[in-house]
């Protein structure tokens, strides 16, 4: 009876050992978590993710972003992040995660009419990401208006 249980046991714990997270999950995750941290006007956990070695090909840096993020809170007080097509690619100890950003915010925080929701864009995002001992940092981001139209 014994032999049994401890069968199905090992069977449920090899089960759960092929679950584990993948690097690609991991990155996922992390730009997932962004998300909501934004959506949260939360600046120290974006921020978090963000390596301190940051550099973007607009001239950013790890204190730059962390203004830019602060001056749309300021102007933003809600903001909605929608993201579609995201693609995640490792390779070694460096990532890459691609997807498609629509924007909107309302500027006025004791209102609730959603005729106040205004576009603040449509947006092509690619953040780059290394491997900093155990953690993905994001180290560089790319955005660009997108030329997908609204239907």
């Amino acid at each position: 009876m014994i032999l049994p249980i401890l069968l199905i046991g090992c069977a449920v714990m090899s089960a759960v050992g092929c679950s584990q997270e993948t690097e690609q999950d991991k990155v996922n995750i992390i730009v997932v978590n962004i998300q909501k941290a934004a959506e949260e006007r939360d600046v120290k956990k974006i921020v978090d993710s963000i390596s301190r070695a940051y550099r973007d090909q607009q001239g950013n840096d790890y204190a730059s972003v962390k203004n830019i993020l602060v001056g749309y809170f300021l102007q933003y007080p809600k903001i909605s992040i929608y993201m579609l097509n995201s693609e995640v690619s490792v390779e070694n100890n460096t990532a890459k995660a691609i997807f498609l950003v629509i924007l909107r915010g309302k500027n006025e925080p004791e209102s609730t009419s959603p005729a106040l929701f205004g576009e603040l864009g449509t947006y092509d995002f690619e953040l780059k990401f290394a491997k900093q001992g155990a953690e993905w940092k994001v180290i560089s981001a790319q955005w660009n208006q997108s030329s997908v139209k609204k239907q």
